[in-house]
């Protein structure tokens, strides 16, 4: 396995929270974030504190322990925490949207149920997988793979792998 599009170290140590109450003070959200570890730094987007803010920590344990402690309430708000995925102009959407599922692009692939199974082990790596299926459209084969939880994918699209069993594969979140 190997990867063309793998992220810097320091992509792994920032969340993005959305959903931030107006009235949510910056030492109130820090001091909550903070039980997950050491703030490097933060930026809040909106200069009244509200809307999005970026929190990147010095460890990226600290990053999946906040991932693993969802869902975030603060000041009545549920807030929405994701990995900050840096933007990537030949997958835009891929540091917006959160999904489930991803879709493996093949080409030439030769899928059988070993190949399947194997995907399934490998990616179960990540967590609670649904399922792992090949799937044909008129000039179009794929294989969906579905998770339990949007983190999961984010966190294959930061590893970004490119190859299984030498085979080139293209992921794209679903």
């Amino acid at each position: 396995m190997s990867s063309t599009r793998r992220y810097t170290a320091s992509s792994y140590l920032e969340i993005c929270i959305g959903n931030v109450s107006y009235q949510t003070e910056p030492h109130t959200l820090l001091t909550y974030f903070e039980q997950f570890g050491t703030i490097d730094h933060y930026n809040f987007t909106s200069p009244d504190g509200g809307g999005f803010v970026f929190i990147t920590y010095i460890n990226p344990k600290s990053v999946d322990r906040c991932m693993a402690s969802r869902p975030h309430r603060l000041d009545g708000q549920h807030l929405y925490v994701k990995r900050a995925i840096p933007f990537n102009a030949e997958y835009p959407r891929e540091h917006i949207d959160s999904s489930r599922d991803i879709m493996i692009v093949i080409d030439s692939i030769n899928v059988d149920e070993q190949f399947l199974k194997d995907l399934r082990e490998y990616f179960s790596s990540y967590g609670t997988l649904y399922a792992c299926k090949y799937c044909h459209e008129a000039n179009f084969d794929y294989i969906l793979v579905e998770f339990a939880d949007y983190d999961q994918v984010d966190r294959i699209i930061f590893d970004k792998l490119d190859y299984f069993n030498k085979d080139e594969f293209n992921i794209r979140e679903v």
